[in-house]
């Protein structure tokens, strides 16, 4: 069975623009198990959704608009590009990712044609994508593989132990000793 905050968080991924492979990536380093992001990743495409990473679009520099003079219109362009529409990002279930290359980091895209598929224009920017996605770089801290963890200074656990090993003798000398100390404290303030 899906976890379902697992499958809404690589959705919520997906419609933000991330990949699939880095939002799977992004909920192993949260601490969820592989097994169960690879599984919902797997109902994911399923049921339809992959997203298309974005092309970076250069910003526009924003060129000085003259002022208005008295008695003319001007019309304002902006100089933002608008945003892509969620239809846009989704791609048809004809799209798929195989998942044994995407985790380790290949991300290859099987591409094949149904009857029942529309053809969508993706545009001359995003016809590059599945090059470009390789030459992003990934931050070390986003590896899949767990990586080896920081241990602590063996000075601070030789003190510890020794600390351990002492509390632990008195405790035995009391169970010992018992009698002898109850006759003391008898004898110190009786």
């Amino acid at each position: 069975m899906v976890r379902e905050d697992i499958l809404g968080g690589l959705i919520s991924a997906l419609l933000r623009g991330e990949s699939l492979r880095h939002a799977m990536i992004s909920m192993h380093n949260a601490g969820y198990d592989k097994k169960e992001i690879e599984w919902a990743a797997r109902t994911l495409q399923m049921q339809g959704y992959q997203q298309i990473e974005q092309p970076k679009k250069p910003l526009k520099v924003k060129k000085q608009i003259p002022k208005p003079m008295p008695g003319k219109i001007t019309k304002i362009v902006s100089a933002y590009a608008e945003e892509p529409s969620k239809e846009q990002l989704l791609i048809p279930e004809s799209i798929k990712v195989d998942f044994r290359t995407a985790i380790k980091g290949k991300g290859v895209i099987n591409k094949e044609k149904s009857k029942g598929d529309r053809a969508i224009d993706l545009g001359p920017d995003v016809k590059n994508a599945d090059t470009e996605a390789d030459s992003i770089m990934e931050p070390r801290a986003s590896r899949y593989e767990p990586e080896a963890q920081r241990k602590p200074g063996k000075s601070i656990i030789i003190v510890l132990i020794m600390i351990l090993v002492s509390l632990l003798g008195i405790l035995a000398l009391v169970f010992l000793f018992k009698e002898d100390i109850i006759i003391f404290f008898n004898n110190l303030f009786g």
